[in-house]
Order: structure tokens, then C-alpha cells, then sequence
């Protein structure tokens, strides 16, 4: 006999609680002492790579976009 699955629709809260935990896993790893992966620097955020999550200093992130700025005039 085959068992049935129910399928529930999800309201908005499960989503701000799914952004939170994401959240806080991303301030844990920032904890840990992560390194920019550019600089070496102590990094204060995280960026979504190629599917890979890197460290990155907030010097690193407004070089990069100073750069593509003045690329685009």
C-alpha cells in the first residue's frame, strides 16, 4: 500500500525564519576567523561564488566595486 504525502502551503514567517538561519550560520562562520580570500585580511562578509561561499573584507568588496563603476562609464 502506498503511504500519501501532504504538501502544506508555507506562509511568509517560514521564509524570515529560513533568512535568519542563514544568517546566523553565515555571523558563525565569520566568527571562526575566516580570511578574505583576496587580501588576508579578517572578512567581515561572505560572497556567493561559483556556488562556493568566500570571505571577503569590506576593503576587497569596495575596491572590487569602485573598479566595476568606472569600468561601466
Amino acid at each position: 500500500m502506498k503511504s500519501q504525502t501532504k504538501l502544506s502551503i508555507s506562509d511568509d514567517n517560514d521564509d524570515d525564519d529560513a533568512d535568519e538561519d542563514v544568517k546566523g550560520r553565515n555571523q558563525n562562520i565569520l566568527k571562526s576567523g575566516m580570511l578574505c580570500l583576496i587580501c588576508e585580511d579578517k572578512a567581515t562578509g561572505l560572497q556567493m561564488i561559483n556556488l562556493s561561499l568566500i570571505g571577503i573584507c569590506a576593503s576587497c568588496v569596495n575596491c572590487f566595486r569602485y573598479c566595476l563603476k568606472s569600468q561601466a562609464l
